[in-house]
């Protein structure tokens, strides 16, 4: 009798160690979960602010081409009385290189957002 009695006892304890055995393997792989998840929230907030930052630089860029196209514009509407056909000509040929300058840039960020895009497809699998 006494020993179905130790036997009942032990039978408890070492369920009990196989619980906690199984505790602390999920434990140490929902912690690793956790990390790879957080590495992947952070290289998530890394492409957004490459993205911002991306962005900024093209607005900027992409000012100084319609900031030309638009005061040779202005002022052909304005002067045009006085001014004689080679400075019209100067500043309509002005408009069409800030015209290019304006497409080349825009090309470049297409390009850019495709290739990033790829990336972030790359990225998330």
């Amino acid at each position: 009798m006494k020993e179905k009695l130790n036997l009942s006892i032990m039978v408890p304890r070492i369920s009990m160690k196989i619980k906690q055995d199984l505790s602390i393997k999920r434990i140490d792989q929902l912690e690793l979960e956790n990390a790879q998840l957080h590495a992947l929230l952070q290289k998530q907030i890394d492409i957004n602010q490459s993205k911002t930052v991306f962005l900024a630089k093209v607005s900027h860029d992409l000012r100084s081409p319609l900031t030309n196209i638009q005061l040779s514009a202005s002022l052909i509407e304005h002067y045009y009385k006085y001014m004689n056909e080679e400075k019209i000509f100067g500043h309509l040929g002005k408009i069409k290189d800030a015209v290019s300058n304006f497409v080349v840039i825009l090309n470049n960020y297409l390009l850019t957002e495709q290739d990033q895009k790829v990336d972030e497809d790359q990225f998330t699998g």
